[in-house]
């Protein structure tokens, strides 16, 4: 799974003085805090507003050092991180972005830290990018090989601790759905794979799942929808489609 289909259905911020919003599923925190990249998330100006506990071991910095400036930057690299930071900012996800085969960042004490940089944008709940997450992962020359299926296993874990149904679509039928939306609509593991999608939707509401997928392939702007679902028993129940 693309880092791109989590922007839409698992991380998104309520703007960016409210960032411990993405941090308030206790699961998820977790994950973030204890993996061995380093997480920042940065406003749309470039002021860090959070650090992952493993930022501070590997560059040293303490978040309330780190807040106040770019210091972890050499000055050769500015321009490039504006760059990353502007393609993050049109709604572009970037990864694994290398410079001369890799980047470079400070330690606290000076020494130079070769990393590997994944960007992405979070969204708030109007549809606009509000902060843009950095993942920094700290390479030696055998690691770099490896560095996809390192990134695909973490959002995979973020996926599964979810709790809320996560689902991919693709011509209307379900490639993918993750534990949680699988107890929601009461199916087994792997059950609802292959399924038509509007048949989990009440024929009343089959036209806003439309127009929901219409805007979606069209870059659009798609609001949060409640509408009537059905389970797998038969019970309708009302969900919130994003």
């Amino acid at each position: 799974m693309d880092i791109e289909e989590y922007q839409q259905l698992g991380l998104s911020i309520k703007g960016s003085r409210n960032v411990r919003e993405i941090l308030r599923n206790k699961n998820l925190k977790s994950i973030i805090d204890n993996t061995t990249d380093a997480i920042a998330i940065y406003d749309l100006d470039g002021k860090i507003l959070y650090t992952n506990s493993t930022f501070g071991d590997i560059f040293g910095w303490k978040f309330r050092d780190i807040s106040k400036n770019h210091t972890t930057i050499p000055r050769d690299e500015i321009d490039i991180f504006r760059n990353i930071l502007n393609q993050a900012k049109s709604g572009k996800t970037i990864r694994n972005y290398k410079y001369k085969s890799r980047s470079r960042r400070l330690h606290k004490n000076g020494t130079v830290i070769h990393v590997m940089i994944t960007a992405l944008p979070l969204y708030k709940k109007n549809g606009e990018i509000g902060a843009i997450l950095e993942m920094f992962s700290e390479i030696t020359d055998r690691d770099i090989e490896k560095s996809d299926t390192d990134k695909g296993d973490l959002y995979s874990k973020i996926v599964e601790k979810s709790s809320d149904g996560i689902f991919i679509i693709r011509n209307g039928v379900i490639e993918f759905t993750n534990s949680a939306m699988e107890k929601i609509f009461g199916y087994s593991n792997g059950q609802m794979i292959g399924m038509e999608f509007l048949d989990l939707i009440v024929n009343e509401n089959k036209a806003i799942i439309w127009e929901i997928h219409r805007r979606v392939l069209s870059n659009e702007y798609a609001p949060s929808y409640e509408v009537r679902a059905l389970k797998k028993d038969g019970v309708e129940i009302v969900v919130e489609i994003s």
